[in-house]
């Protein structure tokens, strides 16, 4: 897939979802996210409103049984962010790991071993779809 049509997608799944493109915050939404798309390592599923994302480094269980590859991002409700927002501000990679928790529904554990450009493309996808703020550079 070229990297335009990566973007068209992006901006389609933005507007089922009745996110404003027009802030520049949504332009590093795509920036951050177009490759993973042209790769076709995330995409969307427009019934269920969810993203499935491939892991550029899969997480290993810790029991041998395998590893955890592919996972589905969704909104989170009210109920999640209750549980985010338990943090105190100097807990914020607590908090961070708490909200890819709750929005890839995985257990806290497997979250606190994602690795930090897989940990980007989910933020941006959690923050530019479903909170609609610009994803952090780290």
């Amino acid at each position: 897939m070229e990297r335009s049509e990566a973007e068209k997608l992006l901006y389609d799944w933005a507007d089922i979802l009745e996110v404003d493109t027009s802030k520049n915050s949504f332009k590093d939404v795509v920036e951050e996210l177009a490759l993973a798309v042209q790769k076709e390592r995330l995409t969307f599923d427009e019934a269920t409103e969810q993203f499935k994302y491939q892991l550029l480094k899969p997480i290993e269980k810790q029991d041998g049984s395998g590893s955890i590859s592919v996972i589905d991002i969704r909104e989170t409700s009210l109920n999640d962010n209750k549980s985010i927002q338990r943090f105190k501000e100097n807990e914020s990679v607590d908090q961070a790991m708490m909200l890819i928790s709750k929005s890839c529904g995985i257990e806290l554990g497997f979250a606190s071993r994602l690795k930090q450009r897989d940990v980007s493309k989910i933020n941006a996808v959690v923050l530019g779809f479903f909170v609609q703020a610009a994803p952090s550079r780290g």
